[in-house]
C-alpha cells in the first residue's frame, strides 16, 4: 500500500469510526452525555468537543488557515446534535483532503504554532498520521465511558472497518 492509498484509507476509516460512535452516544441520556467520568476532557460532550477542536485545528493547520482557540477544552458547540453534526463534518473534510492532494504532499514541511505558543515544523504526513491516532485515542477514552455506564461498547477497531468494507473473513 502506498502512502496515499494509506491515509486515504485512514480518512475513510476515521469518518466510519466517529460515525459508528456518534449512533452509540446517541443512546446516552443527557445525564450519562455530559457526566464528568473522569476522561481527559471530562464528559462524552467535552471529549466530543475536543475532537472537533483539534480535527479543525489540524485541518487548518495544513491548509494554511488560522483556527483560534482559547484551550483544548474549549466548548465550541453546547447542543449535542450541533456538535455531533460537525464531528462527521470534520470527517468528511478529512476525506476530501486527501482525496485532493498529491503524494508530493505528504512530505511537504508544515509550520505552525502549538496552543502554547511555540513553533514546530513537521511534515504533513507526519501530521496527519497524529491527526488519526489523535482521534482514535480519544474515541478510545469515550469506550471506558461507555463502559462505566454499562453500555456497550462499538467495535470501532480498523480491522473491523476493513471487514465491513469488504475484507474477507476466513474460518
Amino acid at each position: 500500500m502506498n502512502i496515499y492509498d494509506h491515509f486515504k484509507q485512514q480518512a475513510q476509516y476515521n469518518l466510519w469510526a466517529d460515525k459508528l460512535l456518534l449512533e452509540h452516544v446517541a443512546l446516552l441520556s443527557d445525564e450519562q452525555y455530559l457526566a464528568d467520568k473522569g476522561l481527559f476532557f471530562n464528559s462524552v460532550h467535552g471529549t466530543l468537543n475536543h475532537l472537533v477542536l483539534g480535527s479543525s485545528a489540524w485541518y487548518s493547520r495544513l491548509v494554511g488557515d488560522v483556527f483560534e482557540f482559547s484551550g483544548l477544552d474549549q466548548e465550541l458547540y453546547t447542543n449535542r446534535q450541533c456538535l455531533a453534526e460537525e464531528l462527521v463534518l470534520c470527517g468528511q473534510r478529512w476525506v476530501c483532503f486527501i482525496d485532493a492532494i498529491s503524494v508530493e504532499k505528504f512530505n511537504t514541511p508544515i509550520t505552525y504554532q502549538t496552543s502554547k505558543g511555540q513553533t514546530i515544523c513537521l511534515p504533513a504526513g507526519q501530521l496527519l498520521a497524529h491527526v488519526f491516532n489523535h482521534a482514535t485515542h480519544h474515541r478510545g477514552q469515550v469506550s471506558v465511558a461507555f463502559s462505566a455506564e454499562g453500555e456497550p461498547v462499538p467495535k470501532m477497531d480498523l480491522i473491523y472497518y476493513l471487514l465491513e468494507e469488504g475484507g474477507l473473513l476466513i474460518e
